[in-house]
Order: C-alpha cells, then sequence, then structure tokens
C-alpha cells in the first residue's frame, strides 16, 4: 500500500470492472470454459499483428507515447491454456529437500527464540566459526552468535530487533547446513497469500551485505564490467540445471540482470563489485512463457517489501516465479516464490482476437491516463515495448496461464525496469488488473478521478 504521507485515510479501491475485466478472477467473477477457448471468437488474428507502432495519444494531463516493437512468441498460434493450483511446501517437502541438499550430518535447526536455544546454536556454530577464513563468512557467524541485551516474549517483540527478523516463527522455518562443504541456510515461510522458499548462501545472510539488480548504465558495470567468472549463458544453464535436478523442469529464463554486491567491512571501507546475474524463471509451455516484469517479479534484495510488509508478515501477492543468483562461487541463492502443481490444460488450440481490436481497447485506457493521470503522475509515459506472452488470472487457490498482451512503460526522467503498464486478455480483449484486482490510492479526492470506473467497490481501511 502507498504510504499516506498527507494524513489522509488509506483507501483500497477493489475494481471489479465488469466491462473490461470479466476474466480477471476476482470481484464480480464470470465464469469462463477455457476447455474450448475458440468457441464464439469470431476475430481471428491473421496476420494483422505489427513489428513497430509509433504514436502519441495526447490527454488533458499529459501524453501517452507509443513507440514500441510488437514481440511475439515462436508459432504464437501454438498456445497451451494451462490451469495449475497452489501448492505449498508441507513439512515432507521440508524434510525431502534437508536431506537432498545438504552434506550428511551437517544440517540443524536455526532458531534462537531463547537462550537455551541460542546456546544450542552457538555450540554448533563456534568449531565452524573457529575453521572459516572468509572475513564475510566470520561476519555472517559472528551476528547470527551475537548475544541480545535481551530475549523477544512475544513474536511481535522480536520483530523490533534486527538481529530476530529472519528467525523462525509460526509462519517460517529455517535450516543451517553444509552443500559440498559451504554453509546454507534454508528458509520456508508462508501465510494466507504467499509461500516462499529460500535457499541463501551463508555469507548472503550478513546484514552488511547489499545486493540489488542494477541497469546497464551502472557505473560499476560501465568501470569494470561483470567480474563473474561465469559468462550470463554459463550462469544461466547453471539456474536452469540447478532447479530441474530440483524437479522444476516447466521453466525458463525470462529475464537475467547483472546484479551488484555492496559490502560494509568493520572499518567502514566498502567493497562493491558487480559479481553474478540474477536469473528469473517462470513456468513455460511450448513457446510461452511467464513475462518478467519488475510488478510481478520483484528484485526481492531492494524490493522486499512488496512481499513482506511490517512485522515480516506478506504484503501482497506475488505470481509465481523463481530468481537463481549465480555468482563467481556458484549458487549464491535461489528463491521459489509461490509453487504451482499443474492441474491440466485447458486448450492448445487458442483464437485470439484481432490485434486491432486490442489496440483500441488499450488506446482507450490510455486516453483515461492522459485525460485523468489516475495514477498520479504528471510526467509523459512511454510504451517501450508490447509483448505476447503468459499471464496468471485468478480463481481462489487456482490459476490459469493465459495469453496476454504487456503493455510496458518507462515514466520520463525516471529510469526503471520492465514496468507493466497494462496486461490485456489477448483471447477476449479484456484488461486484466494485478494479482487481487485492488488499485491503491492515497486519499479521498482521488476517488473523483475514478468515475468513469463502472461497478467499483470501495473498502476504507481505518489504519
Amino acid at each position: 500500500m502507498i504510504n499516506n504521507k498527507i494524513n489522509y485515510k488509506k483507501i483500497a479501491i477493489a475494481l471489479a470492472i465488469v466491462m473490461l475485466c470479466p476474466l480477471s478472477g476476482c470481484g464480480k467473477k464470470q465464469v469462463v470454459d477455457y476447455s474450448d477457448a475458440t468457441e464464439g471468437q469470431a476475430e481471428v488474428a491473421e496476420d494483422g499483428i505489427p513489428q513497430h507502432l509509433e504514436y502519441t495519444i495526447t490527454g488533458e494531463v499529459t501524453d501517452v507515447v507509443v513507440n514500441a516493437d510488437v514481440v511475439v512468441p515462436d508459432a504464437y498460434r501454438s498456445c497451451t491454456v494451462m490451469e495449475l493450483t497452489k501448492k505449498t511446501f508441507e513439512t515432507s517437502d521440508i524434510e525431502y529437500y534437508v536431506d537432498y541438499l545438504f552434506d550428511e550430518g551437517t544440517d540443524f535447526l536455526y532458531m534462537p527464540y531463547n537462550k537455551e536455544e541460542m546456546a544450542e546454536i552457538k555450540g554448533n556454530m563456534e568449531p565452524l566459526l573457529k575453521q572459516a577464513t572468509d572475513p564475510k563468512v566470520i561476519d555472517a557467524f559472528e551476528c547470527a552468535m551475537e548475544e541480545p541485551e535481551s530475549y523477544p516474549e512475544t513474536e511481535e517483540e522480536m520483530f523490533d530487533e534486527y538481529r530476530f527478523y529472519n528467525m523462525i516463527t509460526d509462519e517460517r522455518c529455517q535450516i543451517f547446513g553444509a552443500i559440498d562443504g559451504e554453509y546454507y541456510v534454508l528458509s520456508f515461510y508462508k501465510d494466507e497469500t504467499n509461500c516462499v522458499m529460500m535457499l541463501e548462501r551463508f555469507d548472503n545472510t550478513s546484514p552488511n551485505l547489499w545486493l540489488e539488480d542494477i541497469e546497464e548504465d551502472d557505473y560499476y558495470l560501465r568501470t569494470s564490467g561483470n567480474i563473474c567468472t561465469y559468462t550470463q549463458e554459463e550462469a544461466e544453464k547453471l539456474a536452469l540445471d540447478y532447479v530441474g535436478v530440483l524437479g522444476y523442469d516447466d521453466f525458463s529464463v525470462i529475464q537475467t540482470n547483472n546484479t551488484q554486491s555492496e559490502y560494509w567491512f568493520k572499518d567502514n571501507d566498502k567493497e562493491v563489485a558487480v559479481d553474478g546475474y540474477s536469473i528469473y524463471l517462470g513456468r513455460t509451455y511450448d513457446n510461452y512463457s511467464y513475462l518478467y516484469s519488475t510488478s510481478y517479479c520483484p528484485d526481492y534484495s531492494i524490493d522486499g517489501h512488496i512481499v513482506f510488509g511490517e512485522n515480516g508478515s506478506y504484503k501482497e501477492a506475488v505470481h509465481e516465479y523463481i530468481r537463481v543468483y549465480v555468482d563467481s562461487k556458484g549458487i549464491r541463492h535461489m528463491y521459489y516464490f509461490n509453487p504451482m502443481e499443474e492441474v491440466g490444460a485447458l486448450s492448445d488450440e487458442v483464437a485470439f482476437l484481432d490485434f486491432s481490436k486490442v489496440q483500441a481497447v488499450a488506446d482507450e485506457r490510455f486516453k483515461i491516463i492522459a485525460d485523468e493521470d489516475i495514477y498520479g503522475y504528471h510526467l509523459e509515459k512511454n510504451i517501450s515495448e508490447i509483448r505476447l506472452g503468459y499471464g496468471y488470472v485468478s480463481d481462489g487457490d487456482n490459476r490459469t496461464l493465459i495469453p496476454m498482451w504487456y503493455f510496458f512503460s518507462e515514466i520520463a526522467g525516471f529510469s526503471g525496469g520492465n514496468n507493466v503498464e497494462l496486461r490485456i486478455n489477448a483471447i477476449d480483449g479484456s484488461i486484466v488488473l494485478d494479482a487481487d484486482n485492488v488499485m491503491y490510492i492515497e486519499d479521498i479526492e482521488s476517488l473523483e478521478e475514478l468515475e468513469n470506473l463502472e461497478d467499483v467497490e470501495v473498502i476504507i481501511d481505518e489504519e
């Protein structure tokens, strides 16, 4: 939720736009039978998809400038509509991964809740600390073994101290162990909204380390390059092979970013290097894969607040994806967000709505943005790429992967990642909102800007 800077009540507008969003899976849902996706589709795209679009929509407040390549998968007509269902990591999964990943006899629970458990953790870690030579590993050990002045009596108190932030709660489990002699922490987190597995090399857990995905014009990347001993192609293969061995075969690389590490030593000296790649993997069938975006595949290192709210609870739903970070030593971490499992294919013969009709829906939306600027900016918006790929629509615990048109945008004056300005269902032309069809706004006056939307439900958050 957007921070409320002017002391208005926070307001969540749940947008159930029947005319535009019948397949969003939220609000007032219409049941759609995807098992026969060709039925009732009179408009079928032939060769009417342009390679590039360039035009401007001028509004009362701002402009929307479209200067975008239009990218479609190879043999784009071969598209499988796949239904999946939500999966959580259970005790049996945790036991499997512990047995499979860790060197025999090296693992133990990592959960210092009280003095007795802290003493046990320290007893297990002290001999390992004496053997460690890497200053970053030594630092991680020392931070983990630090004796707090007092121990939290409640979960709320636990989260008041940073050193306890990643420790176990009723929704979390952490195991420490070695993989080929290298120390790792395996974590499982879940609540009613999200479920995450994280495997992190122990030096990755130091509070003195900062990681972030960077853009091509980053200073250190331009001056020193990416010093990773793996090439990008080798890193991607390593990531794919690794998750494949763990049983996740239906994934492909959807984005690879250079990743910068910033480490602060105790004497306040800083070590900065671009060493490695963040490799994002999405579920893939035939020619189609889930599309990467900074909105739907957040970089956990810098956008963890998107997933985790205050007190460690999950803040927003994130669709399924895997993020693997490979540096010069190999796999540094692997995060698997919201695992899914197949229910089955609903259709493999999809009839696509004519692109001219898709473009008309997009232009109508862009005209609203240009006239009313409902997102709160007064800057020109630039649509820099239009891409056809998979996106999720939701119905309870079930998700359906369907073809969607993604309109990626940049905002003039800002640098910024793959921002999704708009998603349109490629089968029927409906606009697809976020996972919960919720748009957050800051103040009551913003409601006046939404008068043109039909069937708007207003939910007041009193906090």
